[in-house]
């Protein structure tokens, strides 16, 4: 029997690596949260290079998402 909770949630946002007005705070504070209640949270948003300099953290993905 399934237990209601999907293997991932994908939440996709332009403020995710855009820092732009209040919505990437409550992002990240919500991301603590949903890490909480999901395994695989994951967000997904645009790449900027002057903003990746200071909080992204590349990761390789699992060869299952490959």
């Amino acid at each position: 029997m399934s237990s209601g909770i999907p293997d991932f949630l994908f939440e996709v946002s332009w403020e995710v690596c855009n820092k732009v007005g209040g919505i990437n705070t409550v992002l990240k504070s919500k991301a603590a949260l949903m890490n909480e209640h999901y395994r695989n949270y994951v967000l997904i948003g645009p790449y900027f290079a002057r903003n990746a300099a200071l909080e992204f953290e590349e990761h390789q993905p699992p060869e299952y998402l490959r």
